[in-house]
């Protein structure tokens, strides 16, 4: 989210605002300072590329339904993974966001991807795994003269681990997964926090 600078909000017409800032942003604006009512559900997307497998921690466009999850409303990020052609996968988001919004209990965040303009599904899938290139690529910026980096680059490879959304989109299939807001490794916390936390490890040394 933006907090140190303001976030400018334009209104292109009736409903329609254009927000220069983060996903995030548009949702919280939208929510406390442009909408007359809460909605029911908040769409994010459709995306340009897959918000498949660890993508989700990084993605912007998860963080905007993420954002109106924690802030008590259904939540669905949307991702076409390749083609310009949005038309299919918006209309059956639109759906699925509807059918979402009837439900009862708890705000839920669900993450979609659609393979391209053709596609079967969505049907629910895992997260899977992707495997990002471990690069840095340095330049000069002759206007500046400063050093500038990009960091990793093409291609990014899902590892397609059978029944996971990657392996989904690599057979044509449309992904749907639930994801959580709570990060908390129960395991860990049960096995490994007791002894990584002992008082001996960061006590300071007492004086003789």
């Amino acid at each position: 989210m933006t907090l140190t600078v303001p976030v400018r909000a334009v209104r292109l017409g009736e409903r329609r605002f254009a927000v220069g800032g983060l996903p995030a942003d548009c949702v919280y604006l939208a929510l406390y300072g442009l909408m007359p009512r809460r909605p029911d559900v908040v769409i994010s997307g459709v995306n340009r590329g897959p918000n498949l497998g660890t993508d989700v921690v990084y993605s912007g466009t998860v963080a905007g339904a993420r954002e109106a999850v924690i802030r008590r409303v259904h939540g669905v990020s949307v991702s076409l993974v390749s083609g310009d052609d949005y038309a299919s996968a918006a209309r059956s988001a639109a759906g699925i966001a509807l059918a979402l919004a009837a439900t009862a209990g708890p705000p839920r965040l669900l993450n979609l991807n659609y393979p391209g303009p053709a596609f079967t599904g969505p049907k629910l899938a895992p997260l899977g795994a992707r495997t990002y290139p471990e690069e840095v690529h340095e330049r000069l910026d002759p206007a500046t003269g400063e050093t500038r980096y990009t960091i990793g680059g093409p291609p990014v490879q899902d590892r397609c681990v059978p029944g996971t959304d990657g392996w989904l989109i690599s057979r044509g299939v449309a992904s749907a997964t639930f994801l959580g807001i709570d990060q908390t490794d129960r395991e860990a916390q049960e096995d490994a926090g007791a002894g990584i936390l002992a008082p001996s490890i960061f006590s300071p040394p007492q004086s003789p």
